[in-house]
C-alpha cells in the first residue's frame, strides 16, 4: 500500500505537523453504539450553511 508522509516544521515554535496520506484506503464512517453515524465538524458547517471558501 502506498503511503505519503508530509511534515512541516516551525523551529521558531518548536512545533511540527505531520500528515499521512493513504490514497487507496477505504474510508469507514465511525458509528455510535446505537448505529447512528457520527457527524464531523465539516458536515456540521455545511448543514448550517457555512460553505468552505476556496
Amino acid at each position: 500500500m502506498q503511503l505519503t508522509e508530509m511534515t512541516r516544521v516551525a523551529n521558531q515554535y518548536d512545533y511540527s505537523l505531520t500528515l499521512l496520506s493513504i490514497p487507496d484506503a477505504e474510508w469507514q464512517w465511525p458509528e455510535h453504539d446505537d448505529g447512528e453515524p457520527e457527524e464531523d465538524t465539516f458536515d456540521r458547517f455545511i448543514r448550517n450553511g457555512q460553505y468552505p471558501v476556496r
